[in-house]
């Protein structure tokens, strides 16, 4: 009886270890998106333009919960905010701004943009960077830092001049 008890007991063990190894490897890390640069419509830039600016993704990220969007856009004496919150997961979109120029605006306009991205899985973070920015038909650098063990940081920006 005592055998048999302990093969069974044995046997238990040896299942919950085998399961344990096995869930262990289906676990994913979270990994950051990459950017390729910032899209602009339109290119040119006039004073009174309705203008749109796109973080452009390379690659996409996973394993991501929340994404907290903020842009700012400096011309001359204005300043426009805007914040955003997203499930990432749930919306890979590219991140974008839309914004009237002012129409006595003038000389350049600055665009700065901070993506924090909280990850939803606990453990190490892929950090993957595309040190080849901006690619052709895109401006400006964003650059990707794994910040903490829970959340990792998007930043970039440029300056535009405004065609008269």
């Amino acid at each position: 009886m005592r055998t048999i008890l302990k093969s069974l007991v044995y046997g238990f063990g040896l299942l919950l270890m085998c399961c344990l190894v096995a869930c262990e490897e289906d676990i994913k890390s979270s990994v950051l998106p990459t950017f390729a640069g910032f899209k602009l419509e339109p290119v040119v830039w006039h004073a009174g333009d309705k203008v749109r600016v796109t973080a452009v993704q390379k690659t996409l990220g996973d394993q991501l919960y929340r994404a907290d969007y903020t842009w700012s856009v400096k011309c001359g004496d204005e300043e426009i905010i805007k914040n955003q919150k997203v499930v990432y997961d749930n919306d890979k979109s590219n991140p974008f701004i839309e914004f009237d120029l002012p129409i006595d605006a003038n000389g350049t306009v600055d665009i700065n943009f901070v993506a924090n991205y909280q990850y939803s899985v606990a453990g190490q973070v892929e950090v993957h960077q595309n040190n080849n920015q901006p690619e052709s038909g895109l401006f400006g650098k964003i650059n990707i830092t794994n910040s903490s063990v829970l959340e990792g940081v998007a930043k970039g920006g440029f300056s535009h001049q405004i065609s008269k």
